[in-house]
């Protein structure tokens, strides 16, 4: 069995595919690399089959179009290796940082790592994406007393900038299959997160290391990378932070769980003004819908408390309009904002 299997949702990737599937032939552990075909193209199906038909690390499994989630899915069903990592058709992954970090990951047991990851840009300049601040095991109180809430917006962390990125870590395939992890969305960029989001609820410890070990390529024309307008965005991510807070008040006392649901909600409503920005053309109906859950009783609660957890000093004025009425006045400015930043 080998140690690592490599999932690579490919979609009609045929420039990107050879770069990204080289920077993995050079993983020195058992490995196994599989490229789960997701309905792309004829053309580009053949080219992605032909040139790994005589390569022994790498199988293309063929699956009817269902986006990059049920691709990540079909992977998991077919993978073999102990441990599994996820990365994107149009990315490259550090061969010896991934290497060290999985022997190690499986040395001491843990059923996750974490490693930093870059942005890399056309010309090959590079810029920190995800950072890990502090390198080693981190236990279950570290993860419910720090990581977690991290996630939440409730706390900076101590071992990382960012989590939520798949490509940023391994896990071990029998804790995934063991607790029925998928990946699944409540719109179309959640999937990521809420798969790292569900695992920190049942492992016991995650290994964190410092060196990179995962370069994301921004490319404008990549799906994975595109911005769109989202159907019923509103109504979906309150979904999902209404889930976050579920999963979430089984971990801590309820008061710190009131206090997470009453932030949650003030970011359902900014986020939904930031948007419908987004969406210039269809906006007003976001904006009556922002109105309607403002005027409901619990999103009226919440708002009065000012404790605003808040990312950036205009995401706290937009608050501080919605809060007193002014939803038009809010979708203006940070329009205006967008233009002129």
């Amino acid at each position: 069995m080998p140690l690592l299997s490599v999932i690579i949702p490919y979609y009609n990737g045929r420039e990107y595919i050879s770069q990204c599937v080289e920077s993995l032939r050079v993983i020195s552990v058992p490995k196994e690399i599989l490229v789960v075909d997701d309905g792309s193209e004829e053309s580009q199906a053949s080219y992605c089959r032909e040139l790994f038909a005589k390569d022994a690390d790498v199988r293309v499994l063929r699956k009817k179009n269902g986006g990059v989630i049920d691709a990540r899915n079909f992977g998991i069903e077919n993978a073999q290796g102990e441990y599994l990592l996820f990365v994107d058709q149009d990315d490259t992954a550090v061969a010896e940082t991934v290497s060290a970090a999985v022997t190690r990951a499986k040395d001491l047991g843990a059923p996750m790592v974490v490693w930093s990851t870059e942005h890399l840009y056309a010309g090959g300049r590079t810029a920190p994406c995800d950072t890990v601040k502090a390198a080693g095991l981190v236990d279950r109180s570290g993860i419910v007393e720090d990581l977690i809430p991290f996630m939440l917006h409730e706390k900076e962390s101590r071992y990382v900038s960012h989590l939520g990125h798949i490509w940023a870590c391994a896990v071990r395939r029998d804790t995934v299959l063991r607790h029925k992890i998928v990946f699944r969305s409540f719109h179309s960029f959640e999937d990521d997160f809420l798969f790292v989001y569900d695992l920190f609820n049942v492992i016991d410890s995650v290994l964190c290391v410092r060196e990179v070990g995962y370069y994301w390529y921004e490319n404008a024309v990549s799906t994975s990378r595109q911005h769109k307008r989202i159907a019923d965005y509103l109504d979906n991510v309150e979904r999902l932070e209404l889930y976050l807070y579920s999963r979430y008040r089984e971990l801590v006392p309820e008061e710190r769980a009131i206090a997470f649901l009453h932030h949650a909600k003030q970011r359902i409503l900014v986020h939904a003004v930031k948007h419908a920005v987004s969406s210039t053309p269809k906006c007003r109906g976001d904006l009556e819908k922002i109105r309607s859950k403002r005027s409901q009783s619990d999103y009226r609660e919440a708002m009065r408390d000012t404790r605003a957890v808040m990312n950036t000093k205009m995401e706290y004025y937009l608050l501080s309009c919605i809060r007193r009425g002014f939803v038009t006045w809010a979708y203006l400015c940070y329009f205006l904002y967008r233009k002129l930043k």
